[in-house]
């Protein structure tokens, strides 16, 4: 079965000498489906060179470890689950047996702990790659990727960065920002391990006498991530199926950041959300820029954008530039151990889990076993929790996940930030950067033409060319073995009659080369190096 946010398409997978075919049992399904995202499928099977295979991970769905999620050069991912984890493992077995030149090493969790301690990666790639290698998947909405609620402030005109009471407390669960109702989660538990306790030797299904847990629901899944894309096609249509073909009551509708962030963390002992990585680069997930009628809430205030707040000027793209600094502020850089062991570490299960009140329903854990279950009305209602109630990450780490050390930076001079009403925001680091010394110029050139990138030439030499061009050069060593750049000529296209051009250097004449068609897309990604030859780049 491939498996998208949009279907679970059933079909069968080939494994060919150089290709990977999953061949559609019913296509027009799973073409309607498909047709949501604008995918366009022409055949009832899609097809991938294996020399394509960049990374593959063995996953699980619906808690059962028998899946395969593949990525491609092209950034495109396939999830296959498999009836069976003997053919998820025939399956594995075999692509590892082929020749793939451009697979990388994914066992190496160590390896990217070390570089986000070392500062090598930033706190929203560490985060991109602990879901990842925790099963979380674009592909699936019951496993996508998990980010925390980062901050506490959503109602004032003012933001102070530097303020730890503006951050949530990333030490405990969401569901208990709010210390005063840690004992109701408590008290909870300790009924339910009674319960257990009492029925533990009558046999009875987990379904109908479950392991004690502090939360009846999760703080990822399907329904949440659907509540968060609303305005955002294809995710309207998928939360219109999962709502009957209906918008949600507006009152419930993701309507305001604010309300949002109150119900999570103190005001609602069902809701736990945490947040889902568009949070932090997406802002066209606040903007109804569809006009959908999402309904009117109860006070008659119609639902459309998101409601913002008052300190990003209620403009969705600087929500979203605020919010991904105050990901990489100090405070979230020193405690977001504290956040990871919670979700993919210690603190996720066991002991360490009830002591800080962090135990979820049974049915969003791995290890479940639904085929144990007798009774066709229980196994139906566990499958259906485990569809809906959300599922727990891979657990990552067995011990306490290192803190960060936050290193004082250098070179940066005390200048205003980008807005007033934000404390503590940075400038980027680029040139000419208020926060940076004034760079040292050691050229100037006049273009006659628009630049549209620098080229860095094995020579050492720097070349500005337009949007639409590209260098022929050759390379030769000199008697001191130095690389010397012979330059010949420029490539050029998108010109108004459609013709390529070279221009040569040296005495800049033009000549035509060919003529594309219009709608034809000229790139020059293709490269060929030789000791006696042109390279094109």
């Amino acid at each position: 079965m491939n498996v998208t946010v949009f279907a679970e398409t059933a079909g069968e997978l080939l494994l060919g000498e150089n290709h990977i075919h999953f061949v559609i049992e019913d296509f027009s399904s799973a073409t309607n489906i498909q047709g949501y995202a604008g995918t366009r499928l022409n055949s009832q099977h899609v097809c991938t060179s294996v020399d394509d295979l960049v990374e593959i991970h063995k996953r699980r769905y619906q808690l059962k470890d028998n899946a395969l999620e593949l990525f491609l050069l092209d950034g495109r991912t396939f999830l296959f689950a498999f009836n069976t984890q003997k053919d998820r493992k025939a399956v594995h077995e075999e692509l590892a047996r082929h020749n793939l030149p451009n697979l990388v090493d994914t066992n190496h969790l160590d390896r990217v702990q070390k570089q986000w301690l070392d500062g090598a990666i930033n706190n929203f790639e560490y985060l991109t790659q602990l879901n990842k290698m925790a099963g979380r998947s674009f592909n699936d909405l019951m496993q996508y990727p998990v980010f925390p609620f980062i901050l506490s402030q959503y109602d004032g005109e003012n933001l102070d960065l530097q303020d730890v009471k503006v951050f949530r407390d990333l030490e405990k669960p969401i569901a208990v920002q709010d210390r005063s109702k840690e004992q109701h989660y408590v008290a909870r538990y300790q009924y339910l391990k009674e319960e257990y306790d009492r029925n533990r030797g009558s046999q009875r299904p987990l379904s109908m006498v479950p392991e004690p847990y502090h939360y009846g629901s999760h703080y990822s899944n399907s329904g949440i991530v659907l509540h968060f894309l609303v305005r955002l096609p294809p995710f309207t249509m998928m939360h219109l199926k999962f709502q009957d073909n209906n918008f949600d009551i507006a009152d419930r509708t993701f309507h305001c950041l604010q309300t949002t962030w109150q119900l999570s963390s103190s005001q609602s002992t069902t809701d736990f959300k945490e947040l889902i990585p568009e949070f932090f680069f997406l802002p066209d997930m606040l903007v109804n820029e569809q006009g959908f009628e999402l309904g009117v809430r109860q006070n008659g205030e119609r639902v459309h954008h998101v409601a913002l707040p008052p300190w990003c000027r209620n403009d969705p793209r600087l929500f979203v530039l605020i919010h991904r600094q105050a990901l990489e502020s100090d405070y979230v850089t020193r405690n977001l151990h504290q956040w990871i062991d919670l979700v993919f570490g210690f603190k996720q299960k066991g002991k360490s889990a009830i002591s800080a009140v962090n135990v979820f329903h049974p049915a969003t854990y791995f290890g479940v076993n639904v085929e144990a279950i007798q009774d066709a009305t229980q196994k139906l209602a566990l499958q259906t929790m485990i569809k809906t109630y959300g599922q727990t990450p891979q657990q990552l780490f067995k011990n306490p996940h290192p803190q960060k050390s936050v290193r004082a930076t250098f070179g940066e001079r005390v200048v205003p930030g980008p807005l007033a009403e934000i404390s503590g925001l940075k400038w980027g680091t680029y040139v000419g950067s208020p926060a940076l010394q004034e760079p040292l110029v050691v050229s100037r050139h006049k273009y006659q033409t628009l630049i549209g990138s620098f080229v860095v030439l094995p020579s050492g030499d720097v070349c500005g060319i337009g949007t639409s061009e590209t260098l022929i050069y050759r390379l030769s060593k000199s008697k001191a073995k130095s690389v010397q750049v012979g330059m010949l000529a420029t490539l050029s296209w998108n010109h108004a009659d459609n013709l390529i051009r070279i221009r040569q250097q040296k005495n800049g004449t033009v000549l035509n080369l060919l003529r594309h068609d219009f709608h034809d897309k000229v790139a020059s990604q293709w490269q060929r190096i030789a000791s006696d030859n042109l390279p094109v780049t």
